[in-house]
């Protein structure tokens, strides 16, 4: 995250290092919960991606069951 704020914007480069840390969910409808976790990733001057977020809760991620956001969720592919 640190990174991404640094450069202002999303990139080739920042994508291809974080891919290994990425996890894939269906997009949740507008008003889930899960939106507040999630902060866009900026694209340039007064504009966020629709497709990268950074998760901000990451203890809600565990190695053995992967994302698990507050609620239960069970439509989350990981």
């Amino acid at each position: 995250k640190e990174q991404l704020e640094q450069n202002g914007r999303l990139t080739r480069e920042w994508i291809n290092k974080a891919r290994p840390y990425t996890v894939s969910l269906f997009r949740p409808k507008r008003d889930d919960e899960v939106w507040s976790f999630l902060d866009p990733a900026p694209l340039g001057f007064r504009q966020q991606s629709e497709d990268w977020f950074i998760y901000l809760e990451p203890e809600h991620y565990k190695p053995d069951v992967g994302l698990t956001p507050p609620q239960g969720m069970d439509a989350w592919l990981v």
